[in-house]
């Protein structure tokens, strides 16, 4: 006989069925699918207030980047850039800050990144060494 495979989803719901028959404990329910007191509650307080919507995976992506460049800020790096191709990242921050000093610049290693990202960085080839 086959093993029946059964989804994420499908565990919640019959976790939190196990425990509305009112027959076992919740430690008693978490100790058979392997999950933590904390989250069977959470899972059930969840169900409660959503239903079986509430039982879904939640989008774990962050809504915010607190330590993102500005775009603005960016945008001057890579004009400036363009304009003076052989410049890089040291020489742009000391000409940024030079030519508006009441602005915070990025770090030089971030200036380098901003040009990796937008492909305005050539890779050197690493040179030889001369054997002797």
């Amino acid at each position: 006989m086959p093993w029946k495979a059964s989804s994420v989803m499908e565990e919640k719901l019959r976790f939190v069925f196990e425990y509305e028959q009112h027959e076992q404990t919740m430690r008693d329910v978490c100790q058979s699918f392997g999950v933590s007191r904390e989250t069977g509650y959470f899972w059930l307080r969840r169900y409660q207030t959503q239903g079986v919507r509430g039982l879904a995976e939640l989008d774990r992506t962050a809504r915010h980047h607190p330590n993102q460049t500005a775009a603005e800020i960016e945008q001057l790096v890579l004009e400036l850039r363009q304009a003076h191709m052989r410049w890089g990242p040291r020489k742009l921050k000391r000409i940024l800050e030079r030519d508006q000093p009441g602005r915070r610049w990025p770090a030089a290693s971030t200036i380098g990144e901003m040009l990796r990202r937008e492909g305005l960085v050539v890779p050197r080839t690493p040179c030889r060494v001369a054997e002797k």
